[in-house]
């Protein structure tokens, strides 16, 4: 009896693995889309893995032109000799003249649709959707821009955000939203910041180094990496120092509200040094501290830097508007704009040194 029920659990595994096997082999798997605007339609290419034989896999896309987007579906599909599965979509690309007009369309479409799951990651183009494809159509490995930003919020300098993080920050009256932003440079697709939206338009984008003091900002700056110049103690030379955010805590403080909104941030950061000049001595306690007071300003400056630039450009990733309005609870959407424009800040930042990750 032992033997016949062992027999029919062996069996199960072994028809459920070919019934797998039969699916992929008979439907076209979405992975990422993009979308490029083409005056008054828009151009959507989609990759999908071939599976050619067994462990060989060859990146194809498929391309339609379309007025609207709840008919690129059928579009692809009468391009396709498989059906189309968008089951496993993980990435959605869109070009930098598309994106000036506005995602939400596309987006409230994406979230209606109920084969779509929610671990999406969304990005922004500098100039067109297709050309970064046809780059990573060139690298032949599936999911690569997924696994581009994944390793970058895990390892790098992008705060988190995948689909279900865009809809509650696009949603927020009081917040804006942000998008990896790529490029092309030499033959090879870079990761180059973030873009920056405006009730999902986009409007500008911040590199690397300014996404990390973003990052930051908003609570999440683990595992970033930064590089400061740095001038010699004692002397004339300089250098860089590399460093890891090991830890970060953030909080605002709303001074004042009328006339003029003023907000002090407060950024306490422990971090790990990878590289230093070789006069920095980093077993001496008085140069250690010397340096933490460095980078306090350091970053004291950078932050002030980025709000001025959010503040140009109207664009509120953190989420300033909503921090007023929640003290302000008559503040329109006029006067909350008007506010966040002339909003005043004061930045203290305190950097502490856990580790050198140096030899001594």
């Amino acid at each position: 009896m032992k033997r016949i029920f062992l027999y029919m659990i062996c069996l199960l595994f072994l028809l459920s693995g070919c019934a797998n096997h039969r699916i992929v082999d008979q439907v076209q798997i979405i992975e990422s889309i993009g979308f490029d605007k083409e005056e008054d339609k828009f151009k959507v290419v989609a990759l999908y893995p071939h599976f050619e034989e067994k462990n060989k896999v060859k990146l194809t896309d498929i391309s339609t032109i379309s007025y609207s987007y709840y008919d690129i579906w059928p579009k692809l599909n009468n391009k396709s000799d498989l059906p189309i599965m968008r089951g496993q979509l993980r990435m959605m690309l869109f070009g930098e003249s598309f994106a000036k007009n506005g995602i939400e369309t596309v987006v409230d479409s994406l979230c209606r649709d109920p084969e779509i799951g929610n671990r999406i990651f969304l990005g922004i183009a500098e100039k067109s959707a297709s050309e970064i494809l046809d780059k990573v159509k060139a690298t032949n490995v599936p999911y690569y821009l997924h696994s581009l930003i994944d390793q970058n919020i895990k390892q790098g300098n992008l705060p988190y955000g995948d689909l279900q993080v865009y809809l509650e920050k696009n949603y927020s009256k009081g917040r804006d939203t942000y998008l990896p932003f790529f490029v092309i440079e030499g033959n090879r697709i870079k990761l180059d910041g973030l873009a920056l939206l405006n009730e999902s338009k986009y409007i500008t984008n911040i590199d690397m180094r300014e996404a990390f003091i973003l990052k930051t900002l908003i609570n999440s700056g683990t595992n970033g990496r930064y590089q400061v110049h740095i001038k010699q103690l004692d002397g004339d030379g300089d250098g860089y120092v590399l460093l890891r955010s090991l830890d970060v805590k953030t909080n605002y403080k709303i001074d004042a509200i009328t006339p003029i909104p003023h907000v002090t941030i407060g950024l306490t950061m422990r971090v790990e040094v990878r590289d230093v000049p070789p006069w920095i001595n980093m077993t001496n306690n008085v140069e250690i501290i010397k340096i933490e007071g460095i980078l306090s300003k350091h970053f004291e400056n950078a932050i002030a830097n980025l709000m001025s630039k959010l503040q140009k450009y109207q664009v509120d990733p953190i989420g300033f508007k909503e921090k007023i309005q929640k003290v302000s609870r008559n503040t329109n959407e006029d006067s909350l704009i008007k506010s966040y424009t002339n909003m005043k800040t004061t930045v203290h930042a305190e950097i502490k040194i856990i580790e050198t990750g140096v030899g001594e």
